[in-house]
């Protein structure tokens, strides 16, 4: 879960995926656990499965932290040109949010979540 404080971005899982209905417990809990972001690292079945700990419940939906993403300079415009493009009602309150200067005092791992990730989706 997340925890500490500091300002945190989260987006919808469910409005990313055309979901807008609220999600039974087992339909969170399965992708918990297939999203590998977060993950410190590969799983065997002695180790038992983990849940990613960059998607969070609440309200029977799932929400996204894409906080430690943002927090990455080169990644930040990236990301804000990419949901311009996709989304355009969700760049201006993100870069309301990014501009903050409270948003970059807290550091956040979760963009290092987001790119070991990217790199075993990739195959390293």
């Amino acid at each position: 879960m997340i925890q500490g404080p500091g300002l945190r971005i989260f987006l919808s899982f469910g409005h990313l995926q055309m979901m807008l209905d609220a999600m039974p417990r087992l339909a969170l809990e399965v992708w918990r656990y297939f999203m590998p972001a977060g993950k410190d690292e590969r799983r065997t079945c002695a180790r038992g499965p983990v849940q990613s700990p960059v998607m969070v419940p609440t309200a029977s939906r799932l929400y996204l932290d894409v906080t430690g993403l943002l927090r990455v300079r080169r990644l930040q415009g990236v990301l804000l040109d990419l949901w311009r493009r996709a989304y355009q009602a969700l760049v201006p309150g993100v870069s309301a949010l990014v501009s903050r200067p409270e948003f970059h005092r807290r550091k956040s791992n979760s963009g290092a979540a987001w790119l070991r990730m990217a790199f075993r989706i990739r195959g390293r």
